[in-house]
């Protein structure tokens, strides 16, 4: 129906202008603060210092202890103060504000066709950064920024690759991560069992203590829902409420996952749909599977051309433009461009190590993708 894609569409902008608007109050009241802040101590101090200092030598002066040497010092000191408090109240505070850049490709109406001319190009990175595939690597991306795990250490950095943050972590080795647009928080899943929410700002943790602890492997967000798969054969997927403190919704068992013997490497969210990467364990055969995100029903699948084996790297898919998917085979160099209706497009063969694409960041990857390296 023509008004509910287009309300929906509009929900989805507004929601958007809503989350910017909240962001820009919060840097607004952040800068308020600093301005108050500086204005005490550049204005606000002296003034009490003189206050300070004229009580003192009234004092004196009543009492009949002032010298005049005290009261020239004194009178000079105060006189000087206040001359430059006076040359701060007439210069004013000089402030920095450039204007606010918004790029008008950060959202984007998809095209109901696809022309041969527009198909998915591969471009040369514009800025890489180097991971030590030993110590296993996790990335999750937003809009805005990007964090990566590795050597123990959580990195924040912006849409240009530029370090804001780090910390050091000590919680397990994490095995995946996403980005929740709904809490605009990343929720990180490690080898302790246990969930994580971390600030986008501070990268400050919290325990999410209403999701029961499972051996988790994969997650994916949706506007109101976090996918979680576990490790390993028989693999199940739990649905949790978002807008509700993380509330189980559904919890799916093989064979609706998964046949028994089968595991799930990866796990993506798009669309109203999820993409499965599934690994057959007799056979060592891999495919892309895109379900109903509410029923697990099978759209379609695809068969990737690559024989897995579970001590190899881990598999992992996002879509792109045009409901397309890509599938990547971590330190390989296959990268499969896969059609909405299951068709292959490309077999990339020129992946040389772990890069982070800006162009995927800003052009082709969802706002909500995972990009994930080495567990």
């Amino acid at each position: 129906d023509r008004n509910k894609l287009i309300n929906d569409f509009r929900q989805k902008l507004d929601k958007w202008r809503d989350d910017s608007y909240k962001k820009i109050d919060l840097i607004y009241e952040e800068k308020r603060k600093e301005l108050e802040q500086d204005w005490t101590e550049r204005v606000a101090k002296p003034r009490k210092g003189i206050d300070l200092m004229q009580s003192k030598l009234n004092g004196l002066i009543r009492k009949k202890k002032a010298t005049h040497e005290d009261i020239s010092r004194s009178t000079t000191a105060i006189r000087y103060i206040d001359q430059k408090i006076k040359d701060i109240e007439q210069k004013g505070i000089q402030m920095n504000i450039p204007t606010l850049f918004i790029d008008d490709n950060l959202t984007y109406i998809k095209e109901s066709k696809i022309e041969e001319t527009d198909e998915f190009q591969l471009l040369s990175s514009y800025r890489s950064i180097d991971c030590s595939a030993q110590s296993g690597v996790a990335f999750a991306a937003n809009n805005e920024n990007l964090l990566i795990y590795e050597s123990d250490y959580l990195n924040l950095l912006n849409r240009d690759l530029v370090p804001i943050q780090q910390i050091p972590w000590r919680y397990g080795h994490i095995y995946d991560m996403s980005w929740s647009a709904t809490l605009t928080n990343f929720i990180i899943i490690t080898d302790k069992k246990i969930v994580y929410l971390i600030n986008e700002s501070s990268l400050s943790l919290k325990v999410i203590q209403s999701i029961p602890q499972e051996k988790w492997w994969s997650s994916t967000c949706s506007d109101k829902s976090l996918f979680l798969s576990t490790y390993g054969t028989d693999a199940n997927i739990f649905q949790f409420n978002l807008l509700s403190s993380f509330e189980l919704i559904k919890r799916w068992r093989s064979p609706d996952t998964c046949r028994e013997y089968e595991s799930i490497h990866d796990i993506n969210y798009a669309n109203e749909t999820l993409a499965l990467i599934i690994t057959d364990s007799s056979t060592k055969i891999a495919r892309l599977e895109v379900r109903s995100s509410t029923t697990l029903t099978q759209f379609w699948s695809f068969a990737l051309n690559i024989n897995h084996i579970s001590y190899q790297p881990s598999i992992h898919c996002c879509q792109i433009k045009y409901s397309e998917w890509i599938v990547i085979i971590e330190n390989t160099s296959n990268i499969f461009h896969i059609s909405k209706d299951e068709k292959l497009i490309r077999r990339r063969i020129s992946w040389a190590g772990i890069r982070v694409f800006r162009n995927w960041i800003r052009s082709q990857l969802r706002p909500n993708t995972k990009l994930c390296g080495p567990r």
